[in-house]
C-alpha cells in the first residue's frame, strides 16, 4: 500500500553495464522512474564519464530539465534543456545563477 504519493529528485553514482561510473540525477514517483540524467561535464574527476543527452520529462503538467552542477554554468545547456511551455526552474544552490538562467530563458 501507498502512504505517500510524493515526488523525489535524488543526486546519485551510477554504474552502467560497461562499468562507466556516471554522476546522476533521478525523478521518481509511487510509480517509478520518472526521468534519469547524467552529467554532461564531469570533469573534475577522471573517473566519472560523461553524459550524452538532456533530459526534459513531463511532472504533473510541468515541463522540466535537470543539470547537474556545473552544467547549469553553460548557457548552452541550460538553454537547450529548456523545455516547451510552462516550466519550472531548478533552484541552484546560488540563487543568482537560478535567476540569471531562468531571465536567460524566459521563464
Amino acid at each position: 500500500m501507498i502512504k505517500y504519493k510524493i515526488i523525489l529528485l535524488a543526486g546519485l553514482f551510477e554504474k552502467d553495464i560497461e562499468d562507466k561510473i556516471y554522476k546522476a540525477y533521478v525523478c521518481v514517483d509511487e510509480n517509478g522512474l520518472i526521468a534519469k540524467y547524467r552529467k554532461l561535464s564531469p570533469f573534475i574527476n577522471k573517473h566519472i564519464s560523461a553524459g550524452n543527452e538532456y533530459c526534459i520529462f513531463d511532472l504533473k503538467g510541468w515541463k522540466c530539465s535537470i543539470l547537474i552542477c556545473y552544467d547549469n554554468n553553460i548557457f548552452e545547456n541550460a538553454h537547450t534543456s529548456r523545455a516547451p511551455g510552462p516550466c519550472c526552474p531548478k533552484m541552484d544552490a546560488d540563487p543568482t545563477l537560478s535567476t540569471t538562467r531562468a531571465g536567460a530563458n524566459h521563464i
